[in-house]
């Protein structure tokens, strides 16, 4: 029995659910039964979902990326790749999907030894990011990881360096969207498992427990939580120089540890986290500092307010 004819007649919505169901070399079968069917199967509603299926959405990638705070243009690194056109929610001209498939099934052939090096690559510059903590190194890494993903979604491997990037710039919850992804490729990668333990524990932490509100949230500080810090400061700020001079920064510590702190430590912490290091640190230095404590160690960061007159479960004010 001639199939021609019946699915010709078919709607051009049912016809693409039933192509859904066939891989792409199916489709292109199915198109060469007639011109008619030639012409509709090559229709972009098809070939995007093809594509999407086959090869997923970089576009979503990029995006769960720079909320983690990679901007991954030449504006965080002067050598980074053009990624423009992986970012594309869709091709600019009708027909392009079509288009779009085959570029990335040849290049999944043409580019499987390049992509593996890649890939190594980016692992072993990684691995090295701990003793040369250099930003744009992490972006460059981001970026040829993406490449890979272009043509190779399913390397779940790839897919775990990626939220690794997102673990290291503390944002726990860009990890886990790309860490299920990668368990979607491979649900028995192992490291995929371990890094969503310790993001998962990393957000809980964070967000606090049942009813509290968290201390950092998107990635930066809390408003309730910057809030608090903008009150402890200006209650140490006795001068209202907008800076807390290293007297003042002293008894800010000294109300937390019970003990003054050694002038050695407060010239460290200005210089770390201050843009006015040799006069004292600023709000924003504040900031910096407790951003990084709790993302170590939330119940510290909660035990400290609570000493500062605060409730460190809602961060607001009890004297």
């Amino acid at each position: 029995m001639a199939l021609g004819p019946f699915l010709t007649r078919l709607d051009d919505q049912i016809l693409a659910h039933v192509c859904q169901h066939l891989t792409a070399a199916e489709v292109l079968t199915l198109g060469s039964v007639s011109r008619a069917l030639y012409r509709r199967c090559q229709a972009d509603e098809i070939w995007r979902t093809k594509t999407l299926d086959d090869f997923g959405d970089p576009h979503y990638v990029l995006a769960t990326l720079r909320r983690a705070g990679l901007t991954l243009d030449k504006s965080s690194a002067e050598d980074l790749p053009d990624l423009s056109r992986l970012a594309l929610a869709s091709p600019p001209g009708a027909g392009d999907w079509l288009a779009t498939y085959q570029r990335k099934r040849l290049g999944q052939v043409q580019e499987a030894t390049a992509a593996e090096a890649r890939f190594n690559a980016a692992r072993t510059r990684l691995a090295a990011f701990p003793s040369d903590p250099d930003p744009a190194e992490l972006q460059r890494v981001a970026a040829d990881l993406v490449q890979v993903l272009d043509t190779h979604p399913d390397k779940a491997p790839t897919l775990h360096l990626l939220a690794f990037i997102c673990y290291i710039l503390n944002a726990p919850d860009e990890a886990l969207i790309l860490i299920d992804l990668g368990r979607a490729a491979d649900p028995d990668y192992t490291p995929l498992a371990e890094l969503a333990a310790e993001a998962t524990a990393t957000r809980q932490a964070l967000q606090g427990k049942s009813g509290e509100t968290p201390l950092v949230a998107g990635g930066e500080l809390s408003v309730p939580f910057r809030a608090a810090l903008t009150d402890l400061f200006g209650r140490y700020d006795q001068d209202g120089d907008s800076v807390l001079s290293f007297v003042e920064l002293d008894r800010l510590i000294a109300a937390v540890n019970g003990a003054p702190a050694p002038p050695a430590m407060l010239r460290a912490l200005c210089r770390t986290y201050s843009a006015t290091p040799a006069v004292g640190l600023t709000l924003d230095g504040l900031f910096a500092f407790y951003f990084e404590q709790s993302l170590q160690d939330p119940v510290e960061t909660r035990a400290d307010l609570a000493k500062h007159g605060f409730d460190p479960h809602t961060l607001r004010r009890t004297d």
